[in-house]
């Protein structure tokens, strides 16, 4: 599974000096070999109603990766397209870009290419050679790990140990009030107690405010 570019507009934080690691780990487990997906409908409470998701299972982490499009970051590029480029079984949307110049925002790994490491507050996702990596990491504690197989920075901690984290990411990651509230699509990852790798996006048109805001899109997680 790879993908490339998540379109909500989001304010990206002020670069700080340090702030504290808090992050959880996985081993990778390869609990099969195959990857399957489904249509899901979700119900959703502010308000009451339903929206269309597609959740997506990697049971095999290896087979996991972000990619670029050929033409690398500055480029916006149909999600389709860098699939095919890739030869992609299964995409979706992922790390952010600036909607001007196409630049790609927050720190992000390719198949063990780093394309660059910023300094930011804001949660990321990341493969290294025997674990799952997701949280919150300075740039000097970036730089002493092993390296990265594949990283991209969210924004947003959604769900941790079950629970919805939405309350206390919002505040570490200065997640401006819009971003978080408004009814938009949206494109998350997950680790599930089996191991499996859950990639599930939430379709959504932001200006007929359709789609979950990041409390709802929690939600859907955690009904999986």
């Amino acid at each position: 599974a790879k993908g490339h570019a998540e379109h909500l507009h989001v304010q990206w934080s002020t670069p700080i000096d340090e702030f504290p690691d808090d992050f959880d780990t996985e081993d990778l487990r390869k609990v099969g070999g195959s990857l399957k997906w489904e249509k899901q409908t979700f119900s959703v409470n502010n308000p009451a109603r339903q929206v269309t998701g597609y959740a997506a299972y990697v049971d095999d982490p290896s087979r996991f990766h972000f990619a670029l499009p050929i033409e690398g970051c500055g480029h916006r590029v149909k999600t389709s397209v860098t699939a095919t480029q890739n030869n992609c079984v299964y995409a979706t949307n992922a790390g952010f870009f600036d909607m001007n110049t196409g630049e790609c925002m927050g720190s992000l790994v390719s198949e063990k290419r780093e394309i660059q490491l910023v300094n930011q507050q804001r949660v990321i996702f990341g493969v290294l050679s025997n674990q799952l990596l997701i949280g919150y990491i300075n740039l000097s504690s970036l730089k002493r790990l092993p390296p990265f197989e594949e990283l991209i920075s969210g924004a947003g901690w959604l769900v941790r140990n079950s629970k919805s984290v939405v309350n206390t990411s919002r505040v570490q990651e200065s997640l401006d009030e819009n971003f978080v509230m408004e009814k938009a699509p949206r494109t998350g990852l997950a680790v599930l107690s089996s191991g499996q790798l859950l990639i599930l996006q939430v379709d959504g048109i932001e200006e007929e405010e359709e789609g979950v805001d990041l409390y709802e899109f929690a939600n859907c997680f955690q009904s999986l």
